[in-house]
């Protein structure tokens, strides 16, 4: 499954994991689903993990269709802090990410941050004690 993802916290943090190969109708899917998700709740966090590669198909245009879409649902998009981790050297995905920002910001209010490190990002959120056992695995 290229896009899982997971909620926590009472609703309150959800954290999604993206690998390749990922298709366009499941990127916007996923999106949508998301956030129309009733068990996730204010004030919300959420961590983006995206492989390298994963997002090599996804354009600009699939982003506004994932804005679009969500400003058709009657549930009204949540403010909250979103942590995007790209890989430094996918420049397609990085560039996506900072393009989703800017729309992201321009239709709800939200604090999007891209990242090329997975440490920083968590501690931006305030989010480590969620992944202390899963660090010690890695």
């Amino acid at each position: 499954m290229p896009i899982t993802y997971s909620i926590h916290k009472n609703g309150h943090f959800l954290h999604a994991r993206i690998t390749p190969p990922l298709a366009r109708e499941e990127f916007i899917s996923y999106e949508v689903d998301h956030a129309i998700n009733e068990q996730v709740r204010p004030p919300l966090d959420e961590l983006m993990e995206i492989e390298r590669d994963a997002c090599r198909d996804i354009t600009e245009q699939d982003m506004a269709e994932i804005i679009r879409q969500r400003t058709a649902h009657s549930r009204r998009p949540i403010p909250h802090h979103c942590a995007i981790v790209v890989a430094y050297d996918d420049a397609h995905t990085w560039n996506l990410a900072i393009f989703y920002k800017v729309m992201a910001t321009l239709h709800a209010p939200k604090s999007v941050i891209v990242f090329g490190d997975l440490h920083t990002a968590r501690l931006w959120l305030g989010v480590t004690d969620l992944f202390n056992d899963v660090v010690n695995h890695e």
